[in-house]
């Protein structure tokens, strides 16, 4: 994605490495087994000036076709949360992006 998104955990911090975060609720990304397939959420920062229905979409993309040809997992659900936008400082959005194509603001109240 050319330096368009960072990797971030649900609050906006930066991760400075993946290490074991993504098998647990604080890391940058989110799992489910159901019926044998992988729901996915990520939570993701996008530098200021890039279309977040784009970049979703590509990396809704990329995930269907690349997830299955490395672990032989099928993927369910995916959902990507950009937790903000950067330019010189971080701008808190919390959008929720489905990969049914849905795109909508998280209020405050609500978990991501």
């Amino acid at each position: 994605m050319d330096g368009r998104l960072i990797v971030s955990d649900p609050k906006g911090r930066l991760r400075k490495g993946a290490k074991a975060a993504a098998e647990d609720e604080t890391g940058f990304a989110r799992a489910r087994l159901r019926a044998g397939v992988f729901d996915l959420k990520l939570f993701l920062i996008v530098r200021f000036g890039v279309s977040i229905r784009e970049t979703a979409e590509e990396l809704v993309s990329q995930l269907r076709k690349e997830f299955p040809e490395q672990t032989g997992v099928d993927v369910g659900l995916i959902t990507i949360v950009f937790v903000g936008t950067l330019a010189e400082k971080l701008r808190r959005r919390n959008i929720m992006f489905v990969d049914d194509g849905t795109l909508h603001e998280v209020g405050e109240e609500e978990e991501i």
